[in-house]
């Protein structure tokens, strides 16, 4: 995702230098969807959805997930902070209950908040170390039961399976390759085997044995100050960990001050693994995943039986990961720590339309101690400076990935990169404002270390989506992409759109509210209801005049981030 800072950015840049051409990329069996179809996009206050569907509005930012005790905005109450849904959801999944695509449960990510949104300027100004409380438990994750009654989805507030999961109120697991590893090792926890919390909870993914890998992406900028160390200086700037933390965090809360604390920022930065269904089961940070902004997770089990990860990291310039399990997957007997041993790869991609995955083993391709990676478990806490000594692939903010049930073929985001001064192999335009959609061809299996790739959608300022972000294939052959930052580049809201895999048909089905992104396209089994995110809506302005105050157009009310579920009137498949 693109925080604030970042979307200024872009619309200056785009401002600036939308008149250079884009590129098509005319070695890679480049197509480009047809005309696109849907609801006519256009800028507004408000969300809409095509004629023939329905939106529901399931729960915002501050409602209470176990009572019915709301946040009240104008004068918010610190005590209820680890009760309500969070702040700037964005992931979801559903796991159904007993079979039902009607009754389940959700997962939703929190990514990062907005105070200047989400409180009065007088409350921001006077409660200092209160705001930082509510920007640690305002993120995470969020649980709750689902239940669709009369038409419409309903929350069960006395369900076992509600949780809230903040920076602060919960006790993580560390496992695979980095646990117990001196770089890990805190006051707090002197055995480097545990944490509390999880931030920065970007997208996701789900795993055949039934539970969601949530990811962590922006850790950095919860943390700030400098380590005493000189080793850790190279780590920081792989990181982009500077001495002022954007969150101000350290300011009060030393855990996140590295001057005091030089350890506890390696503790973020991985993929957890969450069960939904078992809520007294502690949450497990993944480090033989890798550590770095994950965007999200893709997960699936080869032909020859072993569960296989991929991953994106998503800042410019940066890399395409999977993992592949030691292991083989046993659906008799799952083996709920399968993803701590196996081999992490990353991504080198070719001109031809060839690619292959460079293995990250220690002692190999300088990962040794010569070289810096004193250990085995360095590989895995500073995975962004193995990945650059192996010579990776530099991309455009990789972020959603998807696997298409049909076909196996892998589909990557690409969404932007504004800083691309020079066109290189998978990523043709230069600078990038659009984005583009990789697809890569297993070739019948994901343990292979070669496969080809091409673009499968080459964004532009002519066609009809620009900036795709989180994706998701269904079981009719359709790719669905959320956007994010149409409204800089191309001057209409961020949408979902259907594409069919078939006939590349393009359909745009909503109108996002000014400010706002889409997140967590996530679909019930029977293909009938659609969750998606809307985070940040009225981003860039504040708590007194917002641009828009959606959902619920009230005074008292600031715009609010907001779960909704889409489905079609007539009750069909979307």
């Amino acid at each position: 995702m693109v925080d604030q800072a970042r979307r200024k950015f872009l619309k200056s840049s785009a401002l600036t230098m939308l008149s250079l051409s884009t590129v098509s990329c005319s070695l890679i069996n480049f197509r480009e969807p047809r005309d696109l179809a849907g609801i006519k996009p256009k800028l507004g206050k408000g969300l809409e959805a095509l004629a023939d569907y329905q939106i529901d509005e399931i729960i915002s930012w501050g409602e209470n997930l176990f009572s019915e005790q709301n946040l009240n905005y104008q004068q918010p109450q610190l005590n209820l902070a680890k009760q309500l849904y969070g702040y700037n959801n964005d992931y979801c999944a559903f796991t159904p209950l007993k079979g039902s695509s009607e009754h389940g449960v959700l997962l939703i990510n929190h990514e990062y908040t907005l105070p200047e949104l989400m409180f009065p300027a007088t409350y921001l100004l006077n409660n200092e170390q209160e705001k930082l409380a509510w920007v640690q438990e305002a993120v995470g994750v969020s649980l709750f039961e689902v239940k669709k009654i009369a038409g419409k989805w309903q929350i069960n507030k006395n369900s076992k399976y509600s949780r809230r999961i903040t920076a602060t109120n919960t006790l993580c697991k560390i496992q695979g390759y980095a646990r117990g590893a001196e770089r890990l090792k805190t006051s707090a926890d002197p055995a480097g085997v545990s944490v509390y919390g999880t931030l920065a909870n970007c997208a996701g993914g789900k795993t055949p044995w039934g539970t969601i890998l949530t990811a962590e992406e922006n850790f950095n900028k919860s943390f700030g100050g400098y380590s005493k160390y000189a080793a850790d200086a190279k780590s920081h700037r792989a990181y982009k960990i500077k001495k002022q933390a954007k969150f101000a965090l350290d300011k009060y809360y030393p855990r996140f001050d590295i001057s005091k604390n030089p350890n506890e920022v390696n503790k973020f930065g991985y993929l957890v693994e969450i069960d939904p269904l078992k809520p007294n089961k502690p949450p497990v940070k993944r480090t033989s995943l890798g550590r770095y902004c994950h965007e999200g997770a893709a997960v699936t089990i080869d032909k020859q039986g072993y569960a296989v990860v991929y991953s994106g990291d998503d800042s410019n310039f940066e890399h395409l990961y999977k993992f592949v399990s030691a292991k083989k997957y046993d659906p008799q007997n799952p083996d709920s720590d399968i993803l701590d041993e196996g081999t992490l790869y990353v991504a080198k991609f070719y001109e031809s339309g060839s690619m292959e995955w460079l293995p990250l083993i220690y002692g190999q391709n300088g990962l040794t101690k010569a070289q810096g990676f004193y250990e085995e478990s360095d590989i895995y806490i500073d995975t962004r400076l193995a990945a650059k000594k192996l010579g990776a692939t530099k991309l455009d903010r990789p972020e959603g990935i998807t696997i298409c049930p049909q076909t196996g073929k892998i589909y990557v985001a690409l969404t932007n990169n504004i800083k691309r001064l020079r066109s290189g192999v998978a990523s043709p335009d230069a600078p990038n404002f659009f984005g583009y959609v990789l697809e890569i061809n297993p070739q019948g299996d994901h343990h292979h270390r070669e496969m080809s790739w091409r673009l499968a959608v080459h964004a532009s300022k002519r066609g009809g989506i620009a900036n795709p972000d989180n994706l998701l294939c269904d079981k009719s052959g359709n790719l669905w992409i959320a956007t994010d930052g149409m409204e800089k580049t191309k001057r209409v809201s961020d949408s979902i759109y259907k594409l069919s895999l078939k006939n590349d048909q393009l359909t745009r089905l909503i109108n996002t509210p000014l400010g706002s992104e889409v997140c967590g396209p996530e679909l019930t089994p029977d293909q009938k209801t659609l969750f998606l995110c809307i985070q940040h809506p009225a981003d860039g302005s504040d708590f007194a005049k917002p641009s828009t105050r959606w959902p619920h157009f009230k005074k008292s009310t600031p715009p609010l981030p907001t779960l909704i579920a889409l489905s079609r009137k007539d009750g069909k498949i979307i």
